[in-house]
């Protein structure tokens, strides 16, 4: 009587998820890269990157930096944001390595969660701030992208 260890086949099975989960995961970042909505979270191993918060006139306005409180936990600092002049721009910022040149395996180095953080944008609405920020979208941004603070 013979006696198959599951292990290795379990193993290979979970490989083969791991890469099209991967697959489907980079087929959602680069359409989310080319079509940016408000309340995509961008995140590297959960690690957050940026949040969309508004997309007009054909600029990407995102929240980059965030703050840290007690207990490991963090927030978005609404007062900086960063406008991409283009989605083309923001779709090149996403698709670099991590060194900074061009990426040439067609992948974003961050991952996208849809359409997440309903619950920040609700914030900003409400605390007058997303009128801010569509104001400076209105002004013209160079390439790459501009920094901006709304505190001052």
């Amino acid at each position: 009587m013979s006696y198959e260890c599951p292990i290795p086949k379990l193993q290979r099975e979970l490989e083969l998820y791991k890469k099209r989960d991967r697959e489907l995961q980079n087929a959602l970042n680069l359409r989310a890269a080319s079509h940016p909505e408000v309340g995509d979270y961008w995140h590297e191993r959960y690690a957050p990157i940026l949040l969309v918060v508004l997309v007009c006139n054909g600029q990407v306005v995102c929240l980059h930096r965030t703050q840290d409180h007690e207990d490991n936990k963090w927030s978005w600092d609404y007062n900086r944001i960063v406008i991409y002049p283009s989605i083309e721009s923001f779709r090149k910022y996403l698709m670099r390595d991590r060194f900074g040149s061009q990426s040439v395996t067609n992948e974003t180095w961050a991952d996208v969660i849809p359409n997440c953080c309903s619950k920040d944008i609700e914030v900003l609405k409400e605390e007058g701030i997303y009128d801010r920020m569509a104001e400076s979208a209105e002004r013209p941004v160079e390439e790459p992208y501009a920094e901006v603070d709304l505190s001052a």
